[in-house]
């Protein structure tokens, strides 16, 4: 009896064991084989989440591709093999036979097939069939359907479509899935969430192009733009060119791929000003009405502080619309340290904004105690102090919303791919900085700045606006000085009676502009006069009284150069076009059927011929 009852034991047993040895061999056969082979695996397949700009456009997706996978073990001519795929695949057959030679069960030969590299492999099927261990996977393939628009900002992904630049890298555990459950036990596919951004693909195509015609027109290195929503802090457009497309983006420099004035800080110049007085009045209302007398250059601690020219007896109101450096001085001598730092903390510098956008940088904001003798003066001009175009623009998102802070956002909602929203959009309120007095004051300041200022090339077609130029010197850290190299800015509001967006135009080392006047302000103009239509903001926002259209002024005409025809009306834009033709035998072609001229080609300053097409755009 009990003989049996041990051979029953012993039998049980070994079913035991032979069922632990199959399950063992299956595993490792689903581990080894299975999941790389067949096209039809059960293995995990996770599907990157898409990035859409508000209005649902693709700026980030999904394509099928293809990857040629081999197992060395299963060739048995490597060496031939190796000829056999070169062609094939435009490989080198000596770096396909180290490749086939490597001591693994499982290689990538080549990832990321090409359509035709694809078609070419179906093309010699049966010869690569006989090769034996060298088979086809299908892959998720990342594509950046928009190319080079808002490439600074969404990033791109590697090789195994793990982001490493960009939005791409920031939110990479939302759009790749990873911790969620599958949502198949057949296909066992895991799919990311959809990012949705404040972007609109109107707007920031708007910027880009403006920005890399600044870029073209004054040789400048660099070049940003930001277009923020200013009662909601959404982050419309984030424009740097030059520019990138994600779909190539090994063939770019580093200097290309990073996003300037983003994660890199500068020095503002003169578009600190209008904060710094806005600080000053708030702390002390009095100096709204102050009167200073600028003889063209101030002493400060053995510094010589200069003017463009001396402006005389000067208002508060004429330090800012002029520019004036020896105004700004003489009013924050009456203003604390601990005061003007406090309202500028207040507005955001010294720290990141929350935007969410990868790579912010806080700029800088030195604590009050580390402040020298001059740093008082020096920051109220914008020196001293480094700040991103991100943080100018929510500062003075702040002024033009009767001095409500609002965080920069730059994501519209997180969505599954059902479509239901899982993080919504909320304005993030910060609080009050300025009462509604100061801000208007400032806003009717910044409107003179435009109308009568250093801004006049910031003048819109059909809404009245606000805004101030700034120009700094950069700092070489090398000789421990500042050079002649500059930053051109501008930094605007529009429309300026119930503003709806907020602008900051940078360009970086231009050749051919010496100021923000001059440079970022006509580009502010172009993107405003394109970007408010196209958000609905009517014309009955303007207020009642004259358009604040561009002076009516018929520029000389020099022999050979593309005069600026931006701005003036038709008949202006014949008289102009009549005066060439009696210099050259030049045809002007004049598009639409009155208005003002607000597009031309070449354009200003270009080197034109008797044969050169001219053509001028009116609306």
């Amino acid at each position: 009896m009990s003989h049996s009852v041990n051979r029953s034991i012993y039998f049980i047993a070994g079913l035991v064991g032979i069922f632990f040895i199959v399950i063992i061999v299956r595993l490792c056969y689903l581990h080894y084989f299975t999941d790389k082979v067949t096209l039809s695996s059960p293995m995990l397949r996770p599907i990157r989440g898409a990035i859409v700009d508000r209005n649902g456009y693709l700026l980030a997706s999904n394509v099928e591709s293809f990857s040629l996978f081999a197992h060395p073990s299963r060739i048995e001519d490597i060496g031939d093999a190796s000829r056999k795929l070169s062609p094939i695949i435009g490989l080198n057959s000596s770096w396909i036979r180290n490749r086939l030679s490597e001591p693994k069960d499982f290689v990538w030969v080549k990832r990321r097939l090409s359509l035709d590299e694809v078609n070419a492999i179906e093309r010699h099927k049966p010869e690569i069939e006989q090769l034996g261990g060298v088979g086809l996977q299908r892959v998720q393939r990342r594509y950046y359907p928009q190319y080079r628009l808002a490439s600074n900002l969404v990033g791109f992904v590697d090789v195994d479509n793990k982001g490493i630049e960009g939005l791409e890298f920031r939110l990479d555990s939302i759009l790749s899935g990873r911790s969620q459950k599958s949502d198949s036990e057949i296909t066992s596919e895991i799919y990311g969430d959809t990012v949705r951004l404040t972007i609109d693909r109107f707007v920031q195509h708007i910027a880009e192009t403006e920005l890399e015609n600044a870029l073209r027109q004054y040789e400048a290195k660099n070049g940003a733009v930001v277009v923020l929503e200013i009662k909601t802090g959404r982050i419309l457009a984030l424009a740097k060119a030059p520019g990138y497309d994600p779909n190539n983006f090994h063939r770019y420099s580093r200097d290309i791929l990073r996003h300037f004035s983003i994660t890199e800080p500068y020095e503002p110049g003169s578009t600190m000003k209008v904060l710094s007085i806005a600080a000053a009045i708030e702390s002390r209302p009095e100096l709204a009405n102050a009167v200073i007398n600028c003889r063209g250059a101030i002493e400060l601690a053995d510094v010589r502080i200069t003017c463009a020219r001396p402006h005389g007896t000067i208002s508060t109101a004429g330090a800012i619309i002029h520019s004036c450096n020896v105004g700004i001085i003489e009013i924050m001598k009456s203003v604390r340290r601990s005061d003007l730092h406090k309202y500028l903390a207040a507005l955001g510098f010294g720290r990141r904004t929350g935007s969410g956008i990868p790579g912010e940088s806080p700029g800088i904001l030195r604590p009050e105690r580390q402040w020298s003798g001059i740093s008082k003066s020096s920051i109220s001009m914008g020196y001293e102090i480094s700040v991103t175009s991100l943080q100018l623009a929510a500062a003075y998102a702040c002024l033009a919303n009767n001095g409500i802070y609002v965080e920069p956002q730059i994501i519209e909602s997180i969505e599954s791919v059902d479509g239901t929203v899982k993080q919504p959009f909320v304005p993030k309120i910060k609080g009050r900085v300025f009462n509604e007095n100061t801000c208007s004051k400032m806003l009717s300041w910044m409107n003179g700045v435009i109308s009568s200022g250093t801004g006049r090339e910031a003048r819109l077609q059909y809404y009245q606006a606000g805004g101030k130029t700034g120009t700094s010197r950069k700092f070489s850290e090398l000789k421990k000085e500042y050079t002649d190299r500059l930053y051109v800015s501008f930094a605007g509001v529009a429309p300026l009676h119930d503003p709806e967006i907020c602008i900051v135009v940078i360009l970086d080392d231009p050749e051919e502009s010496r100021t923000g006047g001059e440079g970022a302000a006509p580009v502010f103009a172009s993107i405003a006069d394109k970007v408010l239509p196209k958000i609905g903001v009517s014309l009955r926002k303007v207020q009642a009284g004259p358009l604040q259209l561009k002076e009516n002024r018929i520029p000389n005409y020099t022999s050979g150069i593309m005069p600026n025809f931006r701005g003036l009306s038709l008949s202006e834009t014949i008289s102009l076009a009549t005066e060439m033709k009696k210099t050259s035998n030049i045809e002007v072609s004049i598009i639409g059927r009155g208005g003002n001229v607000f597009e031309q080609s070449p354009r200003a300053g270009e080197r034109i011929s008797d044969t050169s097409q001219i053509v001028v755009v009116c609306r």
